[in-house]
């Protein structure tokens, strides 16, 4: 989890985004090293070692973002420390509730609720062991391995190139074969909008201030939705 912690600080400093999820991946692949594949909860311990190595990273990358804005504008580091600890407290036992909730209504996964991340964890647990994987699977990772490796080195070698922006990035190139469609899909939509939205140069805090509205909107109408459906009223996907 040391480890984690000091790659999440690493991804998190150039980039400003919390890319916790790739130490995770790699505590995945170095327990399935360690952890025979024989052992009856080889997948449990691949995710659990995983999971935590990615809360860390994640934790520490969030609190490191925090402090540098709380240095910029004057706050106490001691305060925020101890409003961090209140908040992960509270955080974990009210989430843990919600979950309850939402999967005593609904399904996970489901329909509604596909969890795309459980899937990929579960899937990359799966891949590490070498178990549920299709014959030759290995060939063709390490073949789109060389591919996109040598695809990440010849961007970077012509960056002030123009064309070397339609090349294709490995991550996306993974992404959509993760995620469902409408993950994807969902996504593409927003990114055109964005890009759009910037080419007719508008105002960027508007188009955040939307996409922040939606994101809200949602999670209030689903918390609603699943108040009806769990007081056995007609939800809003169901009511006429």
């Amino acid at each position: 989890m040391l480890l984690g912690t000091i790659v999440g600080w690493a991804i998190l400093a150039p980039l400003a985004k919390n890319k916790d999820w790739a130490p995770g991946k790699i505590t995945q692949f170095i327990f399935a090293i360690l952890i025979p594949r024989s052992h009856p909860n080889a997948i449990l311990i691949n995710l659990v070692t995983g999971a935590l190595t990615e809360a860390a990273a994640c934790q520490a990358g969030e609190m490191m973002f925090d402090l540098k804005v709380a240095r910029e504008v004057g706050a106490a580091p001691l305060t925020q420390l101890y409003g961090q600890i209140i908040g992960s407290a509270s955080g974990a036992i009210v989430s843990s509730i919600l979950y309850k909730l939402y999967s005593s209504v609904y399904p996970v996964p489901g329909s509604m609720f596909q969890a795309p991340a459980a899937y990929i964890w579960v899937s990359a647990a799966k891949l590490a062991l070498g178990t549920g994987l299709p014959k030759n699977a290995a060939a063709f990772s390490v073949g789109f391995g060389i591919f996109f490796a040598l695809a990440s080195v010849v961007k970077m070698r012509f960056v002030d190139r123009s064309w070397q922006q339609f090349i294709p990035s490995g991550v996306a190139f993974a992404v959509g074969i993760y995620n469902v469609p409408s993950f994807t899909l969902a996504r593409v939509i927003g990114g055109l909008i964005a890009w759009l939205w910037s080419y007719l140069d508008k105002d960027e805090a508007l188009l955040t201030s939307s996409a922040s509205g939606l994101i809200i909107g949602e999670g209030l109408t689903g918390l609603l939705n699943m108040g009806l459906a769990a007081m056995q009223t007609d939800s809003l996907s169901t009511a006429r």
